[in-house]
């Protein structure tokens, strides 16, 4: 701390004492002393949570510095070591020189104390310059990548257009030659930029059409040219697919929806979404959360829990104005029938499954499969609902044999009508799943 900032502390205590009693200095203290403690807490939470992040920046930090140097080193070389850079010098000037009869077919220029043919410097720094192009758009986007959540379109933009400039070169140069002249700095910096991409994958917000264009130019542009590293393209293309079969399942039953648009409006989506590596991807996706779905119904139905079939009361005594939406919703549970636990989370689990089984149709899944989960599911909601019928039947004979008083009478007849409305949904959901056609 500098003195400067040590007298303005001085002055504002100063300040204080003179201002007030003190007691109310002695409470001011306090309260100073217990955001110090609290501060102190979330400091050391903090640094557990983001110990790692911190090594990790420190690391980077220091191989930073360190090729700082070597660049510097380099710099000093390229300025003073004559013998290896300086430039020959130039023959005087003779006007005779350069007559038409005398000009050689090949141009011949000194570098360094040697004779190198013109075309091939002006081709090799060509592509030094493409590479160094391409090299710096790459770590554009990986420091965009890390130091925010976002990344400017005109990054990315460039990014895809120096990879193609690269690439251009393809039928002079084999890039994945480990003889080539630039290969160390070319597969080192497809590394860095794959595993930064998957490290912030679920940081960095691309939209899905950056995400597939990605894919498009790993997996189509640049696959066979470039040295990629094969498991890391695997992992990347695992996340693409994740991101955009997300986004497709979300919107599906969505209309006016701003990504459901794009979907429909931009070629490269529809072509990615229709290839056959997504359309198997996503019906994979859709079967193992449907087998999920299917395995979560069976443990909740088998589930003896009391706690799971005790009713809940909707209490509107004392309701505050942000309770509303939490009326409004138990008010639908309740007209549904869905009055506990159990019946909630099969409800909850049903309704998602029935929308997977209409996809999977939708995306032509093997219809031996979806018939199987159709007949799953139809049998299960069948024993559902004879137990909600049964149950049903025990309580009506129960009120037959006994003289309840009024408010017995009445819940009697409540729960009759929160039992027969959840019989009437699940046979609803029967309905729906027997409709649905293969």
């Amino acid at each position: 701390m500098s003195d400067k900032e040590v007298r303005n502390m001085d002055n504002k205590v100063l300040q204080l004492f003179k201002e007030n009693h003190v007691t109310q200095v002695r409470d001011k203290l306090l309260e100073v002393t217990q955001d110090l403690a609290k501060n102190d807490v979330l400091l050391n939470k903090n640094l557990k949570l983001h110990y790692s992040d911190i090594l990790t920046i420190t690391e980077g930090v220091n191989k930073l510095y360190l090729g700082l140097q070597d660049n510097d080193t380099h710099f000093r070389q390229l300025c003073f070591d004559d013998d290896k850079y300086q430039l020959g010098r130039l023959p005087d000037f003779e006007e005779n020189s350069f007559k038409t009869d005398k000009i050689d077919s090949k141009s011949v220029i000194s570098v360094g104390g040697s004779s190198v043919n013109a075309d091939d410097v002006d081709s090799d720094t060509e592509l030094l310059l493409v590479v160094s192009q391409w090299s710096l758009a790459v770590s554009k986007f990986v420091s965009a990548v890390n130091g925010s959540t976002t990344v400017s379109t005109s990054i990315i933009d460039k990014l895809f257009t120096n990879f193609n400039q690269l690439v251009d070169y393809k039928d002079d140069i084999s890039f994945t030659d480990t003889n080539f002249k630039y290969y160390q700095s070319v597969i080192d910096k497809l590394l860095f930029l794959q595993s930064n991409l998957i490290e912030n994958a679920n940081i960095i917000m691309l939209s899905h059409l950056q995400w597939i264009k990605i894919y498009n130019l790993i997996n189509d542009t640049t696959k066979t040219i470039l040295p990629w590293d094969n498991k890391l393209i695997s992992e990347l293309n695992e996340i693409t697919m994740d991101k955009v079969i997300k986004l497709v399942l979300s919107i599906a039953n969505v209309e006016n929806n701003k990504n459901k648009i794009e979907f429909n409006s931009n070629d490269i989506i529809k072509d990615f979404i229709n290839s056959t590596q997504f359309n198997d991807r996503i019906l994979a996706h859709i079967k193992d959360k449907t087998r999920h779905n299917l395995n979560e119904l069976k443990l909740i139905l088998s589930n003896d829990n009391v706690d799971m079939e005790s009713n809940k009361e909707i209490t509107i005594t004392h309701m505050e104005v942000d309770d509303l939406t939490v009326l409004i919703e138990e008010s639908k549970f309740d007209s549904l029938g869905l009055i506990n636990k159990r019946r909630q989370q099969v409800y909850d689990l049903v309704e998602p499954t029935i929308q997977m089984i209409q996809q999977l149709i939708e995306y032509n899944c093997d219809s031996t499969a979806v018939k199987e989960i159709q007949t799953e599911m139809v049998d299960l909601l069948n024993n559902q609902c004879l137990d909600s019928l049964h149950s049903n039947h025990i309580d009506s004979n129960e009120g037959d044999q006994t003289t309840a008083d009024t408010s017995s009478l009445i819940a009697g007849f409540v729960a009759s009508y929160h039992k027969d409305n959840f019989t009437h949904l699940i046979q609803s959901q029967i309905q729906r799943l027997q409709a649905l056609s293969t």
